[in-house]
């Protein structure tokens, strides 16, 4: 019987999730050592069982980053800083819906931060590196904004 670590791995698909406790991967003691995490699905949920954050870093392959649509963005909800779109009562979002299309890449070595489809660079031209999930989806938010609204 092994216990489960502070930071623990839920995913699975995005349209037939199984439900709670069927969707649990995994557990970690380092938030980046759980977005390393192997994933099921096209969703990941990291939950920090000491403080009861949720931590939802999206994860696609560079082939598909292109192509990543987000519901919010085709129904016309504004984005704002953080990679989120803005509260709207007629739309039903909460503040922190974050956009789909903000996400990271795993890279080799590394991770890549993506908005819009697009890694953010050097300005060298070359794909920017990070060395956790984490640091490279809190550029890919912070970065968000300044592309949206130059």
């Amino acid at each position: 019987m092994s216990l489960i670590k502070r930071f623990v791995v839920f995913s699975g698909d995005r349209y037939y999730p199984s439900g709670g406790w069927r969707d649990y991967q995994a557990s970690y003691d380092t938030l980046d050592a759980a977005a390393e995490a192997p994933i099921t699905g096209d969703w990941c949920h990291i939950i920090d069982l000491t403080t009861g954050q949720v931590f939802k870093i999206p994860i696609h392959d560079a082939a598909t980053a292109a192509r990543i649509r987000c519901d919010e963005c085709e129904c016309g909800a504004p984005r704002v800083d953080g990679g989120v779109h803005v509260d709207s009562d007629r739309l039903g979002l909460h503040e922190d819906t974050p956009c789909r299309r903000v996400f990271v890449v795993r890279a080799d070595p590394g991770w890549e931060a993506y908005v819009d489809g697009m890694p953010l660079r050097e300005e060298s031209g070359d794909a920017r590196r990070y060395a956790t999930a984490t640091a490279a989806y809190a550029a890919a938010r912070d970065a968000a904004p300044r592309r949206w609204h130059p």
